[in-house]
C-alpha cells in the first residue's frame, strides 16, 4: 500500500502531461511500439546489447541487481510489493531491449540490498566492498557527463559545416545531431522515419530535402532510397554519407557504398 502511495503523484503527474496532447503522446507510442515489434530480439541479444553498453561497469551492476533480489526474496513477507514489482520488470527489460530500463531497477536493487545490511557485519562489508569496485570502475573510465559524449559538439560542428544555410536538412544518421543543430535557425530539420511507410511517401518526404545524411544505421526503406537515388532526388539535391567518421558526397563515392 506504501508503495502504491508512493507511486501514485508520479503517475498522477505524467497523466497530466499526457492530458496536455494526447493525440501526440497516442502518435509517439504508436511509433515506438510499432519499432520495437518490427525490431524484436531475443532476450539473450538484448542482454549482450546491455553488457556491451554498459562496458565495464556491467558485472558490478549484475552483481548488485543478483544480490538485491536475493534480499527481496529473503525478506517477502515484509518487502512483498518490491518482490512483485522487481519481478514484474524483469520480463519487460529482456524483452524490450530498451537500454536506459535496467535504471527502474535500482530502487528495488538498494531496497533488497538493504535488507541483507540488517543482517550480519559480513554483509556491509560485502556492499562496500562493491561500491569501492564500483568507484574504482568509474573512475577508471568515467561516463561522459551528463549522458552527452564529450565528442558530440564538434561531431555536430562538423557535419554543420558541410550545410549551407537556408535548406531542409534529413537526418538519417548515428549519432542523431538533432540537438547540436538547434543553434541552425537558419534551417528546417527533419528526421528520418522509424518504421516502415508507403514506398511513395517516402519517396516524397526525402525527395523534399535539400540535403539528406545517412550513416551509422538504416532506417526502414532507405536501402531503396540510396540504390535509387538517381530517380528519387531532385536537382541540386546532395546525399551525404557519414562513414569511418566522415562525411562523404555519395556522387563521389556511390562505387563503394555496400547496402545490407
Amino acid at each position: 500500500m506504501l508503495f502504491l502511495c508512493g507511486s501514485a503523484p508520479l503517475l498522477l503527474a505524467w497523466g497530466l502531461y499526457i492530458a496536455l496532447d494526447v493525440d501526440t503522446f497516442v502518435a509517439q507510442m504508436q511509433l515506438q511500439l510499432e519499432r520495437k515489434a518490427g525490431r524484436a530480439r531475443s532476450p539473450l541479444d538484448n542482454l549482450q546489447r546491455l553488457a556491451e553498453f554498459f562496458g565495464n561497469v556491467a558485472p558490478l551492476m549484475l552483481a548488485a541487481f543478483l544480490g538485491g533480489m536475493a534480499g527481496l526474496i529473503v525478506g517477502r513477507r515484509e518487502l512483498l510489493p518490491w518482490l512483485i514489482g522487481a519481478v514484474s520488470l524483469v520480463p519487460v527489460i529482456l524483452l524490450s531491449g530498451e537500454l536506459i530500463y535496467p535504471a527502474y531497477m535500482a530502487p528495488f536493487t538498494a531496497v533488497g540490498l538493504g535488507w541483507w545490511l540488517r543482517l550480519s557485519r559480513w554483509a556491509r562489508r560485502a556492499l562496500l566492498a562493491a561500491v569501492l569496485g564500483f568507484g574504482v570502475t568509474l573512475a577508471i573510465d568515467p561516463p561522459p557527463l551528463a549522458g552527452i559524449d564529450p565528442k558530440y559538439v564538434p561531431y555536430c560542428s562538423y557535419l554543420s559545416d558541410h550545410i549551407a544555410p537556408g535548406h531542409t536538412v534529413l537526418f538519417a544518421i548515428v549519432p542523431d545531431p538533432w540537438f547540436g543543430f538547434q543553434h541552425r535557425d537558419d534551417l528546417q530539420l527533419r528526421l528520418a522515419p522509424p518504421v516502415a511507410i508507403g514506398s511513395a511517401q517516402l519517396d516524397a518526404y526525402v525527395g523534399s530535402a535539400d540535403y539528406v545524411l545517412w550513416g551509422g544505421y538504416n532506417p526502414p526503406g532507405f536501402a531503396s532510397i540510396i540504390r535509387r537515388w538517381d530517380d528519387v532526388s531532385s536537382p541540386g539535391q546532395q546525399l551525404w554519407i557519414l562513414q569511418g567518421g566522415e562525411l562523404h558526397n555519395f556522387e563521389a563515392v556511390r562505387d563503394r557504398v555496400r547496402l545490407r
